[in-house]
C-alpha cells in the first residue's frame, strides 16, 4: 500500500470516526420542573415541544420528581405542559446549537364548576324509637321522613 493511499484510508478513517459528532451537533436540549402553585412536583404531566417552523412534536413525561428531558433539533418551540384538573401554560423557546434550555412550569388548578341539586320533595327511611306509653316503647322501627332534613327530623325519648 503507497503513502498516498494510506493518507486516503486515513482520512476515510476520520471522516466516518466524527459524522456522529455532527449529528449532535443540532441537537439542543429542553429540561425542566413542573410543580402546582404550592410548590409542589407534579408527576405524570405530558411536556410537548413543538417546532414552529416544521411542525415536528417532541413529548416526554414527567417523572417522580416532577422532571423532564427532551433533546430536540434548533429553532423556536412551543412548550405546552398538560395535566387532567391543571390549567395548560404554554411558552415559547428558542434553542440554538446545542443549547440545554431548562423551562420549569407552574401549573394552578382549573376552574372546575360543579352543581348540587338538593330536592325538597325527598323521601328517605331513617330510624325512630317508639315513645313510652305506646304498645312497641323502647323499639327502634324504621320511619318515613318527608320534605325535611334528618337534622331537624323530631326525635322522641
Amino acid at each position: 500500500m503507497g503513502p498516498s493511499r494510506l493518507r486516503w484510508v486515513i482520512a476515510a478513517t476520520a471522516i466516518v470516526a466524527l459524522m456522529p459528532a455532527a449529528g449532535f451537533a443540532q441537537e439542543s436540549t429542553v429540561s425542566g420542573t413542573v410543580t402546582d402553585s404550592t410548590g409542589a412536583v407534579l408527576p405524570g404531566v405530558t411536556v410537548t415541544a413543538r417546532n414552529e417552523a416544521s411542525g415536528n412534536t417532541f413529548v416526554a413525561i414527567t417523572d417522580e420528581r416532577g422532571t423532564f428531558r427532551l433533546a430536540v433539533r434548533t429553532g423556536v418551540y412551543r412548550i405546552t405542559v398538560q395535566l387532567a384538573g391543571f390549567t395548560t401554560p404554554d411558552r415559547n423557546v428558542e434553542l440554538l446549537l446545542g443549547q440545554i434550555a431548562v423551562v420549569n412550569a407552574q401549573m394552578s388548578p382549573s376552574r372546575v364548576q360543579e352543581t348540587v341539586t338538593v330536592g325538597t320533595g325527598w323521601t328517605s327511611r331513617c330510624w325512630r324509637r317508639e315513645p313510652a306509653g305506646t304498645r312497641e316503647a323502647g323499639w327502634w322501627r324504621t320511619a318515613k321522613a318527608t320534605r325535611r332534613p334528618m337534622s331537624t327530623a323530631s326525635r322522641s325519648r
